[in-house]
């Protein structure tokens, strides 16, 4: 894989997610009780941030077509690193950047849908809470052993 290969594939694929976002087939949406969960941790002095194997365009015009892109102050994005795992520390660093203070990994807290997202809460010390509104069931991502498994976020509110 070139450069010039990976800056023509993300350049049609940004173009066709747009594209496909704005379409009447998908209607745009946000899962139930995400506003409320935002609302929730930054009344408790949150620091929100977007960690995600997407690349950092993706995950913008995703969060946009969702309305939600401008409650996360930075992020960590698939495309600037091949390893899931490496994401962790980034967006660690950006955080700490973005709040100006450290912060322990276990008070960090990651929530996913996926078992990449609970490897990587792992990989910085930082605690995870798995979502079954994906593709994976309450059952596989509790073969991962997150901290805490909920079926949707209506439980954190």
């Amino acid at each position: 894989m070139t450069p010039e290969l990976l800056e023509t594939f993300f350049a049609r694929y940004h173009s066709a997610l747009e594209k496909n976002l704005s379409s009447s087939r998908y209607p745009s949406h946000v899962l139930p009780a995400v506003e409320e969960s935002i609302a929730l941790f930054r009344s408790r002095g949150a620091h929100l941030g977007v960690l995600t194997g997407n690349s950092r365009p993706g995950a913008s015009i995703k969060l946009r077509f969702s309305a939600v892109e401008h409650h996360f102050g930075f992020g960590a994005y698939g495309d600037e690193h091949a390893e899931r795992n490496d994401l962790g520390p980034l967006a660690l660093a950006r955080a700490e950047a973005h709040a100006q203070r450290r912060f322990a990994p276990e008070s960090v807290l990651i929530i996913g849908d996926t078992p990449r997202d609970i490897a990587c809460a792992r990989a910085i010390g930082a605690r995870c809470v798995a979502v079954a509104t994906g593709h994976f069931t309450k059952q596989q991502l509790q073969e991962h052993a997150p901290d805490y498994l909920i079926d949707t976020l209506d439980c954190l509110i």
